[in-house]
């Protein structure tokens, strides 16, 4: 049985470079191969071009934004005989994606991953609560994150060089909104704002800063904002988000058209900028179909995913573009837990009970 990690020809974000296990630290998927090399299964590399060559193919998406570029590279795959398996943090939402893999772990896969590469180069399934097969996934059934009660106990020799130990997983302040806290139990070692009243915080904080700074040096700070997302199987995986662009938002408020560009303080010795990093409405609306599309969704995210014209166009193009193929309304709307189109998807936490407790 041959076996490969995918790697694909490129990524969504600039950083994420070809080749880019050099680049970025793929914990997750490294670790996934360290326990197939423990059980006597070599994994290899492989690339679109070579991919067809295998038996198992294993993919990880570290987050929603990498399902994209991963469907235009899928569809150009030679026929073979290939079992395709997603994993990774960013694989919550499979209803617009189906197609793509034969099988999908949600959450921690090193418990899983050896019985779900024997069961299907067997032809057979691996029958788990945290594990959904293309042919068999229904969302009336339940499918839960898996979890792990200890960090992974070995050392990883990462393909950038360095050595990777786990010490902690998760996050205990859960932040209702947050992912990150609610998709991976606590255990290790070890603000979301509402409106743009809030924001006025930074500023006397920063203010409090700049009176404190060291004579003949100039300090500053740039802050990033990513737009509030309605992640599945979290406290507010219901609620409504904004349907509004933010980018730029926090200069033009906190600035007060003092400024030019995106300063919003510029004191006497700190300033403060607004990162080019927050996110465009279009980005916002593409997690927002990886989070709440469904099946009806599937071939028009295809092809976004295929359209390099859509890739190359300027953020308003693609949120009109979205917007004439996709009900943006319900993507951005508000839900109840039976009409959540990521129902199916659970934690280690009663999430439906949370949200019912919340009200609307």
């Amino acid at each position: 049985m041959k076996i490969c990690a995918y790697v694909q020809t490129s990524y969504a974000k600039p950083v994420y470079k070809t080749e880019c296990f050099n680049v970025r630290a793929w914990v997750g998927m490294s670790v996934i191969i360290d326990v197939l090399n423990r059980a006597g299964y070599q994994v290899e590399y492989a690339g679109k071009d070579t991919v067809h060559q295998y038996d198992i193919v294993l993919v990880s998406l570290t987050s929603d934004c990498d399902w994209w570029q991963f469907i235009s590279e899928r569809v150009t795959w030679r026929k073979g005989n290939y079992k395709v398996i997603i994993g990774g943090a960013g694989l919550l939402n499979i209803r617009p994606f189906r197609e793509y893999a034969d099988c999908f772990i949600f959450g921690r896969g090193e418990n899983l991953i050896v019985p779900v590469v024997e069961a299907l180069a067997g032809g057979d399934e691996y029958s788990h609560e945290s594990v959904a097969y293309r042919e068999t996934f229904s969302v009336d059934s339940t499918y839960k994150i898996a979890q792990v009660d200890a960090v992974y106990p070995h050392e990883v020799g990462l393909e950038n060089g360095k050595i990777f130990r786990e010490d902690e997983i998760g996050c205990p302040h859960k932040c209702f909104f947050c992912g990150y806290s609610w998709q991976r139990k606590y255990c290790g070692r070890g603000t979301y704002t509402d409106t743009s009243d809030d924001w006025c915080e930074f500023l006397d904080i920063i203010r409090e800063i700049d009176a404190t700074c060291s004579p003949g040096k100039q300090w500053g700070i740039i802050l990033h904002s990513t737009p509030f997302r309605a992640m599945p199987a979290t406290p507010l995986a219901c609620a409504p988000m904004s349907y509004k662009n933010y980018r730029g938002e926090i200069a033009r408020v906190l600035g007060k058209g003092k400024y030019k560009g995106n300063i919003f303080y510029q004191g006497n010795k700190f300033w403060a900028v607004e990162g080019m990093g927050t996110d465009s409405l279009s980005t916002h609306a593409l997690s927002a179909i990886c989070h709440r599309g469904t099946e009806k969704d599937a071939d028009n995210a295809r092809k976004v995913a295929c359209n390099r014209k859509f890739w190359n166009s300027n953020s308003a193009v693609k949120q009109a573009t979205i917007e004439k193929y996709f009900d943006v309304d319900a993507l951005f709307g508000r839900y109840t837990w039976d009409t959540l189109p990521t129902r199916y998807l659970h934690t280690y936490a009663n999430i439906p009970k949370m949200i019912e407790k919340m009200g609307p």
